[in-house]
């Protein structure tokens, strides 16, 4: 029998389908869609029969390679393949597990999908990070298994296929394919040469092109890889070409990809209304023209890593809000700002999640941190003991580092001090070290003793007193 793909829903914060019957029309749309996913599919015939028969042989495979070579394209590729071929009756299934990390999520999922009695059937895990396969297997004795991940999963049964590089060629082919124009060959060559053979680079370097000259672009590109080279450095081509496009992105269309970059397994048009506000489409067009973002049965979701993802990313809805928080922070709207996080705070309360809730009042610390700085040493402590519990010594770090500076604006400086030793000995931070360099040297220079001597046996004590001054400061009963 015929099948095809079934339109994606949501399940657990997974998106999964089911490659199903469907009729006229909707059969010949959905196979359209799958034709567009092969069309990419540059150089990558002998990979692609190699998963085919591998996925239909053995019952856990492993597609690996590193960012942006194509391990997702391929895996659909494959599932048209052997939708096509009516290799599994019970069906082919498919879930993006980017950014899912919950096993009790996955396991569900791939419960809701596959059924347990009508033969053999494949679910393919793109980007799974969880170790929920060998209970799958168990739970489904005639489920196969074809999964997209940046590295082997090193499991008993395992058959694992590395997904190479492309050729120089090939890379060419696709760097003109996305850029629409025809260049010079041999410098279309020479681009592709620094490309490492990863299709997503080229992509992104073909979004490059639209506005910068060939030969300008490979220079730069160049440079920046052999001084990063000589210096020890670890960035790739895919990353300097992703960076450069940041660089170049209007202010509303990098905010509406920081907004996006909350949702790990994609939004939908209702989150994008709800977290952006009106007008996201003009900058979603700039997005997916230049390679940032996908877009998939109504679907968004990034297509490569930020630099530095906000650590509010994975805590959904109160993520979105401490984002957007941060955002009107930094555009001087601190009432609207501190209105968000505040929902925030009351988001994460309500879903009790622990860590949203640190990172809210952190987030409302450093928003009240110059206006009430008393009222931000409270909140902080409280944070600073939330991340504690937690053991997210990162967080309490930048607690404590927040906490110094609001204990410095109710005129507590020991007790500022005690506040950011602390968060030095949690986590280094350059600017801090260079602080008790110095305060080290002023002390030593005056004959006096070392305060830093004090720091270290009596930090939490010095910080206590300049948390009662915060309280007083409030007309709070001291503790």
């Amino acid at each position: 029998m015929l099948q095809c793909v079934l339109a994606p829903g949501q399940c657990l914060g997974a998106r999964s389908g089911r490659f199903n019957d469907l009729e006229g029309s909707a059969r010949e749309a959905a196979f359209a869609r799958l034709r567009a996913f092969a069309d990419k599919l540059v150089g990558r015939d002998e990979a692609l029969g190699a998963l085919v028969r591998t996925a239909c042989s053995s019952r856990i495979v492993t597609l690996h390679g590193p960012a942006g070579v194509g391990k997702s394209t391929l895996v659909r590729a494959v599932a048209q393949r052997l939708t096509e071929a009516g290799a599994f009756p019970a069906g082919v299934f498919w879930a993006s597990l980017k950014g899912v990390r919950h096993t009790d999520a996955i396991r569900e999922a791939v419960a809701q999908r596959v059924p347990s009695d009508s033969g053999a059937a494949l679910f393919i895990l793109d980007g799974l990070e969880a170790p929920v396969v060998p209970a799958l297997l168990t739970q489904f004795p005639e489920l196969h298994l074809l999964i997209a991940a940046h590295r082997p999963l090193n499991i008993t049964g395992e058959q694992a296929l590395e997904l190479p590089p492309l050729s120089v060629s090939d890379t060419r082919r696709l760097l003109v394919g996305w850029a629409r124009r025809d260049f010079d060959s041999e410098e279309t060559a020479s681009l592709a040469r620094l490309l490492d053979g990863n299709p997503q680079a080229a992509r992104l370097t073909a979004a490059l092109l639209e506005t910068e000259p060939l030969t300008a672009l490979r220079v730069r590109m160049e440079t920046q890889l052999t001084a990063l080279t000589l210096h020890g450095g670890t960035t790739t081509p895919l990353t300097i070409a992703r960076d450069l496009l940041l660089e170049r992105l209007p202010e509303g269309v990098r905010r509406l990809l920081g907004v996006l970059s909350l949702f790990a397994t994609g939004a939908v048009a209702e989150d994008l209304e709800a977290s952006w506000g009106k007008g996201w489409q003009r900058a979603m067009e700039v997005l997916l023209r230049s390679g940032l973002a996908t877009e998939d049965e109504g679907r968004y979701q990034l297509a490569v890593a930020l630099p530095e993802s906000p650590p509010q990313a994975l805590l959904g809805p109160t993520g979105v809000l401490l984002a957007l928080a941060l955002g009107h922070l930094r555009s001087g709207e601190v009432n609207a700002a501190f209105d968000l996080a505040e929902r925030a705070l009351t988001v994460a309360r309500g879903d009790q999640s622990r860590e949203g809730f640190a990172r809210a009042l952190l987030v409302l610390g450093r928003i009240t941190l110059t206006e009430e700085p008393a009222r931000a040493v409270l909140l902080l402590e409280e944070s600073a003991g939330h991340f504690s519990n937690l053991g997210d010594a990162a967080g309490q770090a930048e607690a404590r580092r927040l906490q110094g500076a609001a204990l410095g604006n109710i005129s507590e400086p020991e007790a500022a001090l005690g506040a950011l030793y602390e968060a030095q000995q949690l986590q280094s931070f350059p600017s801090l070290e260079r602080l008790f360099t110095e305060v080290q040297s002023f002390f030593t220079d005056r004959g006096g003793g070392s305060l830093l001597t004090a720091l270290s046996t009596d930090a939490s004590a010095i910080r206590e007193g300049g948390i009662l001054a915060a309280r007083v400061k409030l007309g709070l009963p001291g503790k």
